[in-house]
């Protein structure tokens, strides 16, 4: 079994277009990212600063770390999407709903994420926005 590393949820700050920005030899390995979807990250950054991740879509390359923002989530709720990427189930339907699909970089950051398994391949989350 395939250990992915601890699975975080991220706020994506800037879009980013690999083909165009990308500083590396293979820029199809990254993904590209619109600012304000959230994505799911996987493990450490590389040495070049990237991450592995997956988008909503369940499409999973590397992304700059200097592009996102980690939110915070429970273990118990870590533990659970750590199950389900395992399961090779894609992990990216959980948080969709909080995608605001928008090129606006100030973007409030959801605080007390809740994650709740529902069957074997559903997660329902909730989330309070900041007070502003």
């Amino acid at each position: 079994e395939e250990d992915i590393g601890e699975i975080q949820v991220a706020l994506v700050l800037y879009s980013y277009d690999p083909t165009h920005m990308s500083p590396n030899d293979y820029p199809e390995d990254e993904l590209t990212l619109t600012s304000g979807d959230f994505i799911y990250i996987f493990g450490d950054p590389d040495a070049d600063g990237f991450f592995t991740a997956e988008l909503m879509s369940g499409e999973r390359g590397l992304v700059p770390s200097n592009f996102i923002q980690t939110v915070e989530l429970n273990e118990k709720k870590t533990q659970q999407m750590r199950r389900m990427s395992q399961q090779r189930l894609s992990v990216a339907p959980v948080i969709g709903a909080l995608s605001a699909n928008t090129a606006n970089s100030d973007i409030p950051v959801p605080e007390e994420i809740e994650c709740e398994a529902i069957g074997t391949k559903t997660l329902e989350l909730k989330w309070e926005l900041p007070d502003t």
